[in-house]
């Protein structure tokens, strides 16, 4: 037993000897070298402690004479890499918020209404002007203001409008905008668009946004459904 001990201690001093000296050489032609010895790499590192010592060495005659497919592993992490790519491609770099009545209020920024309010099966109905604030992601960009009404009204009209407030003043200022007037255009179910925006990159720190809601006349001529504000991410 004594023997057999001594036996693999002598072996692993010739080996660790032996992986030296050719660690040494084949630092010579393919690896830098400094006044204090060979540069450190990483990728004969087994056990990732910051330094190739005996340790090291240990481990491989632990497995010393197995056999495998071989890795090229500059490879693997460029193939990992793309794979982080390739999922970071698949996140949405676009998104969609909605402006349901419900969100609406009158009397605000010191403009009054003249009519009443009330949401009856989801939708809003009455004369006059409504607010509601509008949350978008911080850098994103408005790209289209979609409106769906009913005018059922050859004299009134709708009028609806995406703005903003810049915080440290400077009054409101209309982004986008869509309206039945004039009234002709109707009467009945209207979808609206409008893909011009003025001042579409969104800055939260800077400005706040709302959407304006006017109607000319009362409930059943004008019923406001909804509104879809789109938007993308910038890169």
């Amino acid at each position: 037993m004594k023997n057999s001990i001594l036996l693999n201690m002598v072996l692993v001093t010739v080996l660790a000897l032996s992986f030296f000296s050719i660690h040494t050489v084949a630092n010579t032609s393919s690896y830098e070298t400094t006044d204090a010895g060979p540069e450190y790499d990483p990728w004969r590192d087994l056990n990732d402690d910051g330094i190739i010592n005996i340790y090291d060495v240990v481990m491989v005659t632990g497995i010393y004479g197995s056999t495998g497919t071989p890795i090229n592993k500059t490879a693997l992490l460029l193939g990992l890499q793309s794979r982080v790519e390739a999922l970071e491609a698949r996140i949405p770099k676009n998104g969609c918020i909605s402006i349901h009545p419900g969100a609406f209020r009158d009397s605000v920024i010191n403009q009054s209404s003249s009519g009443h309010f009330r949401v009856t099966g989801g939708t809003l109905r009455g004369n006059g002007t409504y607010y509601a604030n509008v949350q978008l992601p911080n850098g994103s960009r408005v790209v289209n203001m979609t409106v769906y009404v009913y005018d059922l009204s050859e004299e009134y009209y709708v009028d609806v409008k995406l703005g903003r407030f810049q915080v440290m003043g400077g009054g409101p200022q209309t982004m986008a905008s869509v309206t039945t007037y004039p009234p002709e255009i109707g009467p009945g179910y209207m979808v609206l668009h409008n893909d011009t925006i003025t001042g579409a990159e969104i800055h939260n720190q800077h400005c706040t946004y709302y959407l304006e809601l006017y109607f000319s006349g009362e409930y059943p001529f004008l019923v406001f459904i909804a509104t879809i504000i789109e938007y993308e991410y910038l890169k």
